[in-house]
């Protein structure tokens, strides 16, 4: 298999043609006060490999340099492609992206599915996906499938896409990879931006309205801060897709001194709309545009926090500590025919219900970390602690009576350590580099149902190595090579199934190579496989 082709994008107008029957015909930048932080050029010289800049962020920065000379296979989208191509959403933006699928749920943007190197896609479970460098799913460990997706378009500056390579460093659950969505940063000149974009389907009229603000810049010579605002409000192209989401983001970057620094990210994303549904062939030939899903509906808030305390006594030391906390709650509403015949959501039937799936969770994670430099070693040293609690129910509503049932009423607390280390060292003037590491999780998890008063537990202890490679053949030509171990815990929805459910371990090996063709084309190729021990799959009958 082979992933290629990085070309530098061409100039669009603002103005494009929509997906899905949508037309957007206003994308306005109204408002720009200020200047905003330019960014870095990169160097027409060699591109140094990952490791010889200490950092306690083993990925490095989110730039096309960084790309370039990773020991993996690895994809940075930049600001000017998010914008210039004229996406209308995470899903357009990303299209492009080598060896990425993305499947929108709702028709308007607001829940991606993301699969990488055909794993299944479904709520993004087979993925790590990161903002900031902290974990979004509602649970890192116990629920990683991303059913609340707190990401939209405007805010972010940077996509990193990295598909191998990474598994000791980030965890668990990568073994597609990694997937960290960098928000915009504080401009070093207090400026603001406003910014509206109108969109209007084609076949039924529907308008979708996305307005964006910012403002940020230094508060004082030790303190900048920065607000974001995304609010989206109307419909999709299809009946029964009303669509309200406010994503508000607040930043700040504290300088005690040369050599003490924090940083701090407040979020608030809620998010409430109907989900217009899939429709039958027939259907779908005579009005696309229609639902046949009348119940169907997603409404979901999430509060996320997040501290990084960054410590650098020396050119060759850093300290990280990142905390993180987050309290999510999202419910799906969805029409039911328990009878198995029929229309799922059939008022007319006895048998018909409206479901509502409430998940309530509450986590916290402390991670500190060292990086260090000692003759030709690049040592990383961290630790990692996360707690969970999760409220995970089902409740129904006879459609025939009103009647209110308890279909499911599960609470899982989950409580994870994981230490790891890896020593990248450098050879043959720094052109080569070799990177063993090996990362230990250890996971506690305790279920209970209330409705029946069982428990159960289920604890999962492993050994994850890694091992990277990364040669500067050429000025033009890089050439890499990895192997890493994953892990995904069994999952509280698997929990009560019948039969052995075991923790899925993965792994991942990668042997590729990039070559500068011209200063403005990457051409890459990248030979990977995916071996599983044990992948849990559903067995429906």
């Amino acid at each position: 298999m082979s992933e290629s082709v990085l070309l530098k994008p061409l100039k669009c107008q603002p103005l494009s043609a929509g997906v899905a029957g949508f037309a957007a015909i206003a994308m306005l930048p109204l408002l720009t006060a200020g200047a905003s932080t330019a960014m870095a050029q990169e160097s027409n010289s060699p591109a140094m490999l990952p490791g010889l800049n200490v950092t306690a962020d083993w990925l490095g920065p989110p730039t096309k340099a960084s790309e370039k000379s990773y020991t993996g296979a690895r994809t940075v989208v930049e600001k000017e492609t998010l914008q210039d191509r004229g996406a209308l959403n995470l899903e357009d933006a990303l299209r492009p992206v080598p060896g990425l699928i993305v499947l929108d749920e709702t028709g308007t943007g607001i829940l991606p599915n993301i699969g990488v190197r055909g794993l299944n896609p479904l709520r993004s479970e087979r993925l790590q996906i990161l903002m900031d460098g902290y974990p979004i799913a509602i649970g890192p460990y116990s629920n990683v499938g991303v059913s609340l997706f707190p990401v939209t378009l405007p805010s972010l500056e940077v996509v990193d896409i990295v598909r191998g390579g990474a598994s000791v460093h980030y965890g668990p659950n990568n073994v597609g990879g990694v997937v960290n969505f960098v928000t915009k940063p504080i401009p070093a000149q207090t400026s603001q931006t406003l910014r509206e974009r109108i969109t209007i389907a084609e076949e039924t009229g529907n308008v979708l309205t996305d307005t964006y603000y910012r403002i940020g810049g230094p508060a004082t010579d030790k303190l900048d801060l920065q607000f974001q605002a995304n609010v989206q409000r109307g419909d999709g192209f299809r009946d029964h897709s009303d669509t309200e989401v406010d994503n508000l983001i607040l930043d700040a970057r504290y300088y005690l001194n040369d050599q003490h620094e924090l940083a701090s990210q407040l979020q608030y994303y809620r998010v409430d709309a109907e989900l217009p549904g899939a429709l039958t062939p027939e259907a779908y030939e005579q009005d696309r545009t229609q639902s046949q899903r009348p119940y169907d509906g997603y409404e979901a808030d999430m509060t996320r926090a997040n501290l990084t305390w960054t410590y650098t006594p020396t050119s060759d030391v850093e300290f990280n500590w990142r905390n993180f906390v987050h309290d999510a709650d999202r419910t799906f509403f969805f029409g039911q025919n328990l009878s198995g015949t029929g229309h799922w959501a059939d008022p007319g039937r006895d048998s018909t219900h409206v479901a509502d799936s409430p998940r309530l969770f509450t986590v916290y994670g402390t991670e500190p970390q060292l990086a260090f430099r000692h003759g030709r070693h690049d040592i990383t040293v961290g630790t990692r602690f996360v707690s969970e609690d999760v409220e995970f129910d089902v409740n129904r509503r006879d459609l025939s009576d009103n009647s209110r049932s308890e279909a499911r009423d599960w609470h899982l607390d989950t409580r994870a350590l994981a230490l790891y280390v890896s020593d990248t060292m450098s050879f043959l003037d720094e052109r080569l580099t070799v990177t063993p590491g090996l990362r230990y999780e250890d996971v506690d998890m305790d279920f209970r149902d209330n409705l029946n008063g069982n428990t159960e537990e289920n604890n999962a202890e492993e050994l994850l190595p890694g091992l990277t490679v990364g040669y500067q053949a050429t000025r033009d030509l890089f050439v890499f090579a990895n192997s890493q171990r994953s892990l995904v815990p069994v999952q509280i929805a698997q929990t009560t199934r019948e039969g052995a459910v075991a923790n899925e371990t993965a792994w991942n090996y990668e042997l590729g190579a990039r070559i500068d063709v011209t200063p403005d084309l990457l051409s890459s190729a990248t030979l990977f496989r995916l071996d599983y021990d044990d992948q849990i799959q559903f067995n429906r009958s």
